[in-house]
């Protein structure tokens, strides 16, 4: 197995999600789902393993959202999706192509759609998903919609909140008048935080509220270990002493996040020579403290200008500087404390930050609840970084 740092995996390059998979199938069994993860910690390798290898019974359709910003093309990319599906069976979309001929055309061969005006959109997108609930019989269609999120922004800024929510309502609806569909929501911005905007201008709906959100981890650390193992062996790295050792030395200082792992062990051959446990270290600190940021770490702290007031920001930063140069993960009452002794915050406003600062995956908590950079190499950064 060869490492690919940064490139799509092929399915069978996809080691550790076996488990993970099977629940997700198990879930959409009975409801959508939105999968919620750190960026890079393998949500699209997933997501591609299973529209590879899909349940019998399921019928995946991926569709990356990124690039539509406007409710209309949202609406018309569902139509077309959905047509290719049915054409392929010799099932057609009956509701959709009658509606769309109302509007003076419909889509076949590759014609173009008919312009759609006003909520036009929101007619044709719930005729073509009552076609695809109808038309696939006892199989159901699974919507792998990714970076959903973003796509909900642009419409936002291009069309204003109230576009963007009446899709959010408009897909919940759907769900509810049709079980047999099935969503799953996917980005690498978290979809809370597209919400959350929405809501600072008067949104008051709780739109996936029917639906299962599942965090998707590092891999395991005897999967994580193993993938190292096999990426050495694969890329012919020399190593000094047990080549377990170095591996399982790659899994933990990385956290055992797949992409990370590739990345370290093509940093090893990159090296040459002989690559010992100690080395791992050395490597990461290189990776840690390059100028160029090879591993585009600054966006730990770029995002939070994004996503937050700059209020926020302030208290975010004050946090997270806290926690990084911390010995041990931080109990509330101890952190609180801390933060005490350098500004005026207040307890509940402290617990609402650390709250929103653990869901965008800045921070975990461990077993006692106590907090902690959610991934230990993004904290080693940030000292770095801040020059704590």
């Amino acid at each position: 197995m060869k490492a690919n740092p940064g490139g799509q995996l092929a399915p069978d390059q996809v080691v550790g999600r076996g488990r993970l998979i099977a629940r997700l199938w198990d879930a959409l069994e009975r409801q959508s789902l939105v999968l919620t993860a750190e960026r890079r910690m393998g949500k699209t390798s997933m997501v591609n393993k299973m529209r590879a290898e899909p349940k019998p019974g399921f019928h995946p359709v991926y569709r990356d959202l990124e690039a539509i910003s406007t409710a209309n093309e949202f609406a018309a990319q569902v139509y077309r999706d959905v047509e290719a599906v049915c054409s392929t069976g010799k099932r057609v979309t009956e509701k959709a192509r009658a509606f769309l001929a109302q509007l003076g055309g419909a889509e076949a061969a590759g014609v173009r759609l008919p312009e759609l005006k006003g909520d036009s959109w929101k007619r044709l997108l719930e005729s073509t998903l009552e076609d695809a609930a109808e038309q696939m019989g006892e199989r159901r269609l699974v919507f792998f919609w990714d970076e959903l999120p973003q796509m909900l922004l642009n419409i936002a800024r291009s069309e204003g909140e109230a576009s963007a929510t009446a899709i959010l309502d408009t897909l919940r609806a759907l769900r509810q008048s049709h079980p047999a569909l099935r969503m799953v929501f996917t980005g690498s911005i978290g979809l809370h935080n597209a919400i959350s905007t929405f809501k600072l201008a008067g949104y008051a709906n709780a739109p996936i509220n029917d639906m299962l959100q599942v965090e998707v981890p590092p891999l395991d650390p005897a999967d994580a270990t193993m993938l190292a193992s096999r990426l050495l062996q694969g890329e012919q790295v020399p190593v000094s002493g047990e080549t377990a050792a170095v591996a399982a030395a790659i899994a933990n200082r990385v956290d055992h996040v797949a992409f990370y792992i590739h990345h370290m062990v093509s940093r090893c051959k990159d090296r040459g020579g002989p690559i010992a446990v100690a080395d791992i270290d050395v490597l990461i600190g290189e990776v840690l403290t390059a100028a160029n940021d090879p591993w585009s770490l600054r966006h730990y702290r770029e995002r939070l200008s994004a996503y937050y007031s700059p209020a926020e920001v302030t208290l975010a930063l004050l946090i997270l500087d806290t926690v990084a140069v911390a010995a041990a993960p931080l109990s509330l009452a101890t952190l609180h404390g801390l933060l005490q002794s350098q500004a005026p915050v207040d307890r509940e406003t402290c617990r609402t930050m650390l709250a929103r600062l653990v869901q965008d995956h800045y921070l975990g908590r461990d077993a006692a609840g106590h907090y902690r950079f959610g991934l230990a190499f993004v904290g080693r950064w940030w000292r770095f970084d801040r020059g704590l």
